[in-house]
C-alpha cells in the first residue's frame, strides 16, 4: 500500500500479508541480490515511510512508530497511543501526524518523546504538508486546517463540505488539494482565503502533481485533469480505461500514472517548466 524506499543500492518496502493479521518489511540488497533483513509488523501499514540518512521510520496504522537502519536492524520502537491512518512529515527532528480522533501529534525522534499531541478536528485520514514553519492537512469533516507545527495550535481553517483524503499542494502562495465531491481549491496558505473553485463532479482522493504553472490531477472515475493552477479553469482532460488511485509521478520529461487494475501509464511532456 505505500511507497518503498530506494538508496544506494539498497531498498526498503512494506507488504501487507493477505488474510493475516500482520505486515512484513522487508530489507533488499542490490549488490548482493538478496534481503539483508525483515521483521513482522503487527497489524496493517499504510502511512508512508520517511527516510533520514541511514534511518528508516515507519508508523504502523496502530500508532506504533518503528526506527531501523537500512541494513534492516531495529533501532527502538514507540507507542504513541493513536490509531493512525494519515503519512507523516517531517521537520527539525520531529515527526508530526494527524490521528483517527483527530489528534495532531508531534514525536521528538532523538529523545523518543512526544512534545505536544492536540485535537484540532474529527478524524485525520490526509497527510500533513510542511512550509514556512506551518502543517497543513483535510479532514473527515472537508475541513483545511493549517496550524503552527511548533506548538500544534490552529491558525486557520476552511471548509469545503466533503472528506479530504489527499494530501495538501503548493508553491510561494497557494496551497491546492481537493475532497471526495470533486471540487478543486486553491487557497492563499497564509490566510486561510479562497482564491478560485473547481467543481468536477468526480471524486479527487489522490494527490495532485504541481508544475510551475499547472496542476496533473487524477480523479477516481477513470480521468486525468491538466489544471491551470492560476485560475483553476481545467485546460485538457485525459479519458483512461480504470480507475485513478495512485498520485502521479514525474521524472525527465514523463509523468507516471498508477491504476487500480495494475497497469502504469506514462506520458511525455514537452515543455514542462518545473
Amino acid at each position: 500500500n505505500i511507497a518503498p524506499i530506494i538508496h544506494n543500492s539498497k531498498m526498503v518496502y512494506v507488504v501487507e500479508e493477505s488474510k493475516e493479521p500482520y505486515s512484513t518489511i522487508y530489507f533488499y540488497e542490490y549488490y548482493n541480490g538478496d534481503y539483508t533483513n525483515e521483521h513482522i509488523i503487527p497489524g496493517s501499514c499504510g502511512n508512508e515511510m520517511i527516510r533520514i540518512d541511514d534511518t528508516v521510520f515507519l508508523l504502523s496504522d496502530n500508532g506504533i512508530l518503528y526506527k531501523y537502519t537500512l541494513y534492516g536492524f531495529k533501532k527502538w520502537d514507540m507507542d504513541i497511543s493513536a490509531t493512525v491512518k494519515c503519512t507523516p512529515a517531517l521537520r527539525n527532528n520531529k515527526i508530526i501526524v494527524g490521528s483517527l480522533s483527530g489528534e495532531v501529534i508531534s514525536i521528538d525522534i532523538e529523545n523518543k518523546k512526544i512534545v505536544y499531541r492536540n485535537k484540532l478536528t474529527s478524524r485525520i485520514q490526509s497527510g500533513i504538508t510542511i512550509n514556512d514553519g506551518k502543517g497543513f492537512f483535510g479532514d473527515e469533516d472537508g475541513n483545511v486546517i493549517c496550524f503552527n507545527i511548533e506548538t500544534g495550535e490552529q491558525i486557520w481553517k476552511f471548509e469545503t463540505g466533503a472528506k479530504i483524503k489527499s494530501i495538501p499542494v503548493m508553491n510561494d502562495k497557494n496551497l491546492i488539494i481537493g475532497n471526495l465531491k470533486g471540487d478543486i481549491y486553491s487557497l492563499n496558505k497564509n490566510s486561510g482565503e479562497l482564491l478560485w473553485k473547481n467543481s468536477t463532479g468526480g471524486i479527487i482522493n489522490t494527490t495532485p502533481l504541481l508544475f510551475d504553472d499547472y496542476l496533473v490531477q487524477p480523479d477516481l472515475f477513470k480521468k486525468i485533469y491538466f489544471v491551470n493552477s492560476a485560475t483553476g479553469e481545467i485546460t485538457k482532460q485525459i479519458d483512461v480505461d480504470g480507475r485513478m488511485k495512485m498520485s502521479p509521478v514525474y521524472f525527465n520529461g514523463t509523468i507516471y500514472f498508477g491504476m487500480d487494475k495494475g497497469e502504469i501509464l506514462a506520458y511525455e511532456v514537452m515543455g514542462v517548466k518545473e
